[in-house]
């Protein structure tokens, strides 16, 4: 039989206490750690988050502003100074308060002329309740020759000689006749590209009057 005095059977219950305590030890730093690790994940996955939910509702809103503008096509009407037929400069300034119509069209061209006998008979009938027509001639053989086409037309409304500075203000496209109708606070508020006849303007022009 082998004898364990008392002495070393004290020593052996310390080294066995220090192991096992040395290993709870390690335990409780483990669970520790994953706890940590978990915790900074979900932190970490809800700093993400958040700013990505706030960046993608400003871009839906602000995408729901242009949208909106654009639909009501709210644009500052592009501000000149042009020369009539006579000479006379003419100032786009001069027709604050009004209801616009801003023609760009040239004599040569077979759908401006079709659609002058409307823009004429549109003006006689709606002038007294504040809507005015601005033809931009867009003729490069000079503003006599333009005068004799709005003689024969019996056109009675301001024409002006236009050029490429004015068209790119404007932002025309590349056929003609183009027309920009401008709201009495000076926004332009749509645009109309092609021949169109008087039902159609009276029933665009009615809408701002």
């Amino acid at each position: 039989m082998i004898r364990i005095d008392r002495t070393m059977l004290r020593k052996l219950t310390r080294v066995v206490m220090i192991v096992a305590l040395f290993g709870l030890l390690m335990s409780c730093s483990s669970a520790e750690d994953e706890s940590g690790a978990q915790s900074n994940s979900t932190v970490e996955t809800g700093k993400n988050t958040q700013p990505n939910d706030q960046s993608a509702d400003q871009a839906k809103s602000l995408a729901d502003v242009e949208q909106a503008a654009m639909k009501r096509g709210l644009k500052p009407a592009p501000g000149f100074s042009r020369p009539d037929l006579d000479g006379n400069t003419v100032n786009f300034a001069d027709f604050s308060g009004k209801v616009v119509l801003v023609d760009f069209w040239a004599t040569w061209c077979p759908p401006c002329r079709r659609s002058i006998p409307h823009l004429v008979d549109l003006h006689k009938k709606y002038a007294d309740q504040g809507f005015e027509i601005l033809g931009v001639s867009l003729d490069s053989n000079g503003p006599a020759e333009v005068a004799k086409f709005t003689d024969n037309f019996r056109i009675p409304y301001t024409i002006v000689m236009g050029d490429r500075d004015l068209a790119k203000a404007w932002n025309l496209p590349s056929s003609i006749p183009t027309a920009y109708l401008v709201d009495r606070d000076g926004n332009v508020v749509d645009r109309i590209v092609g021949y169109k006849d008087m039902t159609f303007y009276e029933n665009l022009i009615k809408q701002y009057l």
